[in-house]
């Protein structure tokens, strides 16, 4: 589920992005957005209140104050205030919200209780296609439907995940039954998504604990990939069988290592900021002798380039697809 949020690791320190009172970071896009805004109305400070969070912790605003800025992804949209335009001092609200999170902890305590005392075994709670459990409220619903109806697999989806990442889309008569349903919200700058047991789908044999796991693909520098870059490789892996292998590089430095697509298999082409093409080396075969490397070149001071010249026109080839560290 994609959101508004920057992946912790990228260009711009985290510490420096904005972010809402319960510290999560905006994307680089957005941040500079709502700086620009809280510059303009002289604003200081870069958090800013989801209205549902204002809601939750009934915070009121200042009289008269500007209306919430509106923030868009791919995700949907969400309406924030500066911590600014609230008569609530910031540290009063980032205590309200703590409060709030040590309370949910105290009830996390107590659904692990309720779990041990109704028998759910570990192995039977309720996964998402990442492998990871879902927020208190959603795994909740899950439970009930499970004791209600009974479900044949642990696994939950989304009609979009089912149909387009595994290619296993579900039944219209199983997505025709409202009750099959969960509706989960699990963070406030996320929209709300539909979750469905697995068992509904075309073939739930494709959902198990190989496939239904995290996937961070890194290219050949270890770099992590964006998340839409991600979502779209993990995609592909797993058409092709090759999700235990995290590592994806250009078709030109395949060609330079001596490898070329095993028959049938295809490269990943995005649309990016430039067209852009991408293999797993799972799919590739060794078919010549790679190309010798070229000893590094030194600049006029003596000193050692750390890259040659096909490596710094590839990085540059990939940056916009990739989470770069600061360093």
């Amino acid at each position: 589920m994609t959101c508004v949020l920057a992946q912790k690791g990228g260009e711009s320190v985290p510490g420096r992005l904005s972010q809402t009172l319960s510290g999560h970071i905006f994307s680089e896009e957005h941040h500079h957005l709502l700086s620009r805004i809280a510059w303009t109305k002289g604003w200081t400070g870069r958090v800013w209140v989801p209205v549902p969070v204002m809601e939750l912790l009934r915070l009121p605003l200042v009289l008269g104050t500007a209306a919430p800025v509106r923030v868009t992804s791919s995700n949907g949209s969400v309406w924030v205030y500066h911590s600014s335009q609230f008569t609530v001092p910031l540290d009063a609200m980032r205590e309200l919200w703590n409060a709030r999170v040590r309370r949910i902890q105290a009830e996390e305590k107590d659904r692990e209780a309720a779990l041990l005392a109704s028998r759910v075994a570990p192995d039977e709670l309720p996964l998402s296609t990442n492998g990871e459990r879902f927020d208190r409220a959603t795994e909740e619903c899950m439970l009930r439907r499970v004791r209600s109806h009974g479900t044949s697999s642990r696994y939950w989806a989304t009609e979009a995940e089912a149909a387009w990442l595994y290619r296993t889309p579900f039944t219209a008569a199983y997505l025709s039954t409202p009750e099959n349903g969960v509706v989960s919200q699990a963070n406030e700058l996320c929209r709300p998504v539909v979750l469905y047991n697995v068992e509904g789908t075309v073939d739930p044999s494709r959902f198990t604990e190989l496939t239904c796991r995290r996937y961070d693909p890194v290219n050949y520098k270890g770099y992590f990939y964006k998340p839409v870059v991600a979502l779209h490789m993990k995609a592909l892996a797993l058409h092709y069988n090759c999700l235990h292998e995290p590592q994806w590089i250009t078709p030109h430095r395949a060609m330079k290592l001596g490898l070329s697509l095993i028959p049938h298999r295809k490269p990943l082409f995005l649309s990016m900021e430039v067209p852009s093409a991408l293999v797993n080396i799972a799919t590739t075969q060794r078919t010549r002798a790679p190309v010798p490397r070229v000893p590094p070149a030194t600049d006029a001071g003596g000193s050692v380039r750390l890259e040659d010249d096909f490596d710094t026109s590839e990085g540059q080839y990939e940056k916009s697809l990739l989470i770069v560290p600061p360093w």
